[in-house]
């Protein structure tokens, strides 16, 4: 398995793989958030055949429901543990900074920036359920010029948890089930959000979103690992069972993030596939739009 390389007679040294293990903080946290998801696999045949083996979609009595012995989200559950919720945003950092960032191959000059309003106090962008913020600070850096606020909103057990926010990042602690507090901005951005939820709980989720939507000029982006009708990747299916293990969610095809987007009242533009398997860009503007 290339965990060590033997150079002589009781001699060993590490490879790059342990080597990675002992310098990545996000690798290290890969780790203990799989054993942390183990005990649901142990006992998700027992779940399925009780569930007479239909796709779990209440995220409260769900396969990490039933291996815990629990009648709460993954998430809650997590919040009550500085240790778990430690390990889930690092593994998350690590995730969405493991591959070539979205800002690096979509137009974001020409669909995002042109067409702003170009104004300091609007803001350009919120990264809903952001996390301690990659994203943003992935996008301010490859676009410093860019005018306008950008927002981070996220649970407060995350977002107190980050300390090292670059100054133009605001944060804001935000239940993206509640009403959405900011109006008016030129992107909602949601990245690995969605996909840990049900159908159900994804049209309440972006709902709160249209709602304050400006017609005409404010749109969605979602960065979601996407499932190919044929011939998928192994990564997205693996994915795919991951958030069905832990939230009852799911990765989705383009057909149905474009039925999602119609029930939360917004019209589906366009999928952008992401240069390997990485995730790609949904967007999304008002369904009242005449785009």
């Amino acid at each position: 398995m290339n965990w060590i390389d033997q150079v002589d007679e009781n001699s060993f040294k590490p490879t790059s793989i342990t080597n990675t293990l002992r310098d990545s903080k996000p690798m290290q946290a890969s780790v203990k958030h799989m054993y942390l998801a183990l005990p649901i696999y142990a006992k998700l045949p027992d779940f399925l055949r009780k569930t007479n083996y239909k796709s779990p979609a209440d995220v409260d009595d769900g396969p990490f429901q039933y291996a815990y012995n629990v009648k709460e989200t993954a998430f809650d559950y997590w919040a009550k543990d500085p240790v778990a919720t430690d390990i889930f945003n690092t593994f998350m950092s690590g995730v969405r900074a493991g591959r070539k960032n979205w800002v690096h191959w979509f137009p974001v000059q020409d669909r995002l920036i042109s067409g702003s309003s170009g104004r300091d106090e609007d803001v350009l962008m919120v990264d809903v359920g952001g996390g301690r913020g990659h994203d943003l600070t992935t996008f301010i850096k490859t676009f410093p010029a860019a005018k306008g606020r950008y927002i981070l909103e996220d649970l407060p057990v995350v977002v107190d948890d980050v300390h090292d926010r670059i100054s133009r990042i605001e944060a804001v602690k935000h239940d993206f089930f509640k009403e959405q507090p900011i109006h008016d901005a030129r992107v909602y951005f949601l990245h690995h959000v969605l996909h840990d939820w049900p159908d159900e709980d994804v049209v309440k989720i972006l709902s709160q979103v249209t709602k304050v939507m400006k017609p005409g000029y404010s749109r969605v982006l979602l960065g979601e690992n996407v499932l190919a009708d044929v011939d998928c990747h192994i990564y997205p299916t693996l994915v795919d069972w991951g958030m069905m293990v832990l939230h009852c969610g799911m990765t989705r095809t383009v057909g149905r993030w474009k039925t999602l987007c119609e029930l939360a009242g917004l019209k589906f533009i366009k999928y952008w596939p992401p240069p390997g398997d990485g995730d790609g860009i949904i967007e999304a503007v008002l369904a009242g739009d005449d785009l």
